[in-house]
């Protein structure tokens, strides 16, 4: 006999235990039959919530057994008493023959409800009641002592058994009643106590992959004692280690100090998006192209700090010459922090070139290597490096969801409607936690291929909306470029189909990826 659960639930009862054994020991009655523990029967005729002992399913039909353990008795009353082995007396107006009639009753109506009336009103069924502790020699008009297994009988138990079978098919008169076939014993087992594995959904993973990301980003923090003590600072990093986040604390910081502090990045977006954030009357938040104007209007002529943020867009002599004439004692004896990856993200805005970099080292800045990432999980981190073979960090944020790669087959959109689908539907994320990012413009993107609903759920941002970009109900779409030193949750790059391969794109591709915390989903032809 095939059990299920293979071991007994540990439910403190010795009597289960003991007739467990014996349902284990049985002869098998055909190949498929099986034999359930402790069955949870949420939807009870008699009762808010059930359980039946044991079931037994096989070719000859479905049977219910009702165990009680302990010494049994009823008194003139009708109420039954049931005194444990720990000598407490429990007590039931219900016997358990109309316990186990219950129960099977109850299954069955619940298997009609789920596989279909006329494969259950075809199948015989019954009940038993087992007292594996005491004796129970009564003759009575409520139960046949056909359907009891005392402690008398209970080393019979094969013969019992095969005697209730047969006793409950000779009671089925029914022209209709017939055995299981395999196939239907497997599909009601299959609903009665299914094998099934199970992850959280996305959305449920989403806030404890941020918080882990907190956490990391807090001990990354811990540098920035480093950068306050020193006047001249070069810190790099890969993508996700930080660096934004540890650039805006730094002006946060250094803003308190009544100095005057300058902060400056090229992307326009990157520099509304931080504006927005940081916000003190000694703090100047530019790009480099508008720092002139910016100056001239806040009627700034110089810092006492400047902190750079994506320095490597700032690596070349016109730019390095604008920040200096800005900088109190310029870069040789002024105070300045720069945050940088200068090997993967180079030339995606701006102009770079190394002597102008070499210059800034021959300062002798005090150098911090950031290598903890603390955006990415491991999936994502390890799919990065696999694909453009940078060196992001180490580590991730920990597990998380597998990057999902989808071939569009002629047809993205196709593609990327199932992925909102799923991400929407299924995964249960906000429209707020996902970017569309393309290295080109919606209006010849595969988002704008859609049909009309989706894309009404769609946000073009532009550099006025990407400051309130958490604040929007929508999915939002940028070029990767302009997107370059933020992040979302979840990240579904699409329109690569001829580019992620060309080596010259791979800086791309890397920031692309790179901005996913919680999920990436590629769509490639």
């Amino acid at each position: 006999m095939r059990m299920l659960p293979c071991q007994p639930y540990d439910n403190n009862s010795t009597a289960e235990l003991q007739v467990f054994e014996k349902f284990s020991q049985f002869p098998s009655l055909d190949k498929t039959s099986v034999c359930f523990h402790s069955l949870n029967v949420p939807r009870h005729i008699k009762q808010r919530f059930g359980e039946a002992d044991f079931v037994l399913l096989s070719r000859y039909g479905l049977f219910v057994f009702e165990v009680k353990g302990g010494s049994v008795s009823r008194d003139k009353e009708g109420l039954w008493h049931f005194r444990d082995k720990k000598g407490i007396d429990h007590t039931s107006r219900r016997s358990p023959f109309v316990q186990a009639n219950d129960a099977l009753h109850s299954i069955k109506n619940d298997l009609g409800n789920q596989l279909g009336h006329p494969l259950i009103t075809r199948m015989c069924i019954g009940y038993g009641v087992i007292f594996p502790d005491c004796a129970l020699d009564l003759e009575t008009l409520e139960w046949d002592p056909k359907t009891l297994l005392d402690a008398a009988a209970f080393d019979c138990f094969d013969a019992w058994l095969k005697a209730l079978i047969r006793y409950w098919i000779s009671l089925d008169r029914r022209k209709t009643a017939t055995r299981l076939s395999d196939e239907e014993i497997q599909q009601i087992e299959a609903y009665l106590r299914p094998e099934f594995e199970t992850l959280a959904c996305l959305s449920a993973q989403l806030d404890t992959i941020h918080d882990r990301m907190c956490r990391l980003t807090h001990d990354q923090f811990r540098l920035l004692d480093v950068a306050q003590a020193n006047d001249r600072v070069m810190c790099s990093g890969g993508a996700g280690t930080g660096k934004t986040l540890m650039a805006a604390e730094l002006c946060r910081r250094a803003a308190q100090s009544h100095n005057t502090v300058l902060f400056v990045c090229k992307s326009v977006w990157l520099e509304r998006y931080l504006h927005a954030r940081l916000r003190k009357p000694n703090l100047l938040v530019s790009t480099i192209d508008q720092l002139e104007l910016k100056a001239q209007q806040n009627r700034i002529k110089s810092f006492d700090r400047l902190i750079v943020d994506e320095g490597q867009d700032l690596f070349n002599f016109d730019d390095l010459a604008t920040l200096a004439s800005f900088l109190n004692g310029s870069f040789s004896t002024g105070c300045w922090t720069i945050f940088h990856d200068i090997n993967h993200q180079s030339g995606i805005w701006g102009c770079y070139q190394k002597q102008a970099l070499d210059s800034l080292l021959k300062m002798n800045p005090v150098c911090i290597p950031l290598r903890k990432n603390c955006r990415n999980t491991t999936p994502i981190l390890k799919k990065i490096q696999a694909l453009t073979q940078y060196d992001i960090g180490d580590t991730g944020t920990g597990h998380g969801p597998e990057v999902v790669i989808h071939p569009s087959h002629g047809h993205p959109e196709r593609e990327l409607a199932r992925e909102l689908n799923r991400l929407v539907t299924r995964e249960g994320v906000a429209l707020g936690d996902i970017t569309i990012l393309s290295p080109v413009p919606f209006k010849v993107s595969c988002a704008a291929l859609l049909n009309k609903a989706s894309r009404s759920n769609i946000q073009v941002l532009d550099e006025n909306s990407i400051q309130d970009i958490f604040l929007i109900p929508k999915i939002s779409y940028a070029r990767i470029h302009e997107f370059k030193g933020l992040e979302n949750k979840c990240i579904l790059l699409v329109d690569l189909d001829h580019h992620y391969q060309d080596e010259k794109y791979l800086p791309l591709l890397y920031v692309g990826m790179s901005r996913a915390m919680a999920s990436l989903s590629l769509i490639l032809s």
